[in-house]
């Protein structure tokens, strides 16, 4: 009688990107510094935005005209360089924090635990790269909620209050959740390449701060160089398309979409091929 073959091999649990995904968005709001880097960076684009009413507030008791000190400051579409620029100034605090929603497991050992539940290490960066984009864009839309509701009141009482809901607004709005997406994948995959919190923090700030300026300085090519970094192509998307144009804009999302390819490529293949 011919003896049946039994395959003994355990079935290996079918594990979802979804539930990847969903494991890395319960580390990243259960440890505090990435939430604390999150509050912090909207706290301070409100902050910045609570400067147009303070602006008209002050100026109605000194007499000053304020639609004058706005225009002085902010130009004739105060709220979308308002807006534009509370984007600029949380860059940094983004790309912290897609630093920290990675650096903090790789120095404490922790994504080992990580890997052990997850044999298959592409899955595990990729929903860490994708939980980032989707925080960044998040804070970028929040700063834009933010903005609107504390400095669109105010500018609209002098008669300056120009709407978001306009296709230059929208295009400003997106623009910049789309570059705080962009910038925190970027990264969230360089600093996977670290094992040490305080480097990784080093070469992301020094490609998004240090690196412009030095590229600046040098001759002929030095503007060039400076335009393809991160951090200036990122100001591009949220310029206003009919003030410079759709192909500047686009040609800011490309130089961020390149960036952010390779970087990912590089920290996916890091991963696979080296001790965690």
């Amino acid at each position: 009688m011919p003896s049946a073959t039994i395959d003994t091999r355990s079935a290996e649990p079918r594990i979802r990107f979804s539930g990847v995904f969903r494991s890395e968005w319960i580390k990243a709001r259960t440890v505090r510094p990435p939430v604390w880097i999150a509050g912090l960076t909207i706290v301070g684009a409100a902050l910045y935005a609570a400067t147009v009413p303070l602006i008209t507030t002050v100026t109605s008791t000194t007499g000053e005209d304020p639609r004058a000190v706005i225009f002085e400051n902010l130009g004739e579409r105060p709220m979308l360089q308002a807006l534009g620029y509370a984007y600029v100034t949380v860059q940094a605090l983004v790309a912290v924090l897609g630093v920290l929603l990675v650096s903090g497991e790789r120095a404490s050992g922790l994504a080992n635990v990580t890997l052990a539940a997850v044999p298959r290490r592409t899955p595990v960066i990729l929903a860490k790269l994708s939980l980032s984009a989707v925080l960044g864009f998040g804070i970028g839309l929040t700063i834009a909620a933010a903005a609107l509701l504390i400095a669109q009141p105010a500018l609209a009482g002098i008669g300056m209050g120009d709407s978001l809901w306009t296709v230059s607004g929208l295009q400003v709005v997106l623009g910049g959740a789309v570059s705080l997406g962009l910038l925190s994948v970027i990264a969230t995959a360089i600093a996977s390449l670290f094992s040490n919190t305080a480097a990784a923090v080093g070469s992301v700030l020094a490609l998004l701060l240090v690196a412009p300026g030095i590229l600046g300085m040098l001759p002929v090519i030095g503007g060039t160089l400076q335009q393809a970094m991160p951090s200036s192509a990122a100001m591009l998307l949220f310029q206003p398309a009919d003030a410079v144009g759709w192909s500047t804009v686009l040609t800011g999302l490309l130089i961020m979409a390149g960036w952010a390819a390779v970087s990912t490529a590089v920290a996916a293949t890091s991963w696979k091929k080296r001790d965690v």
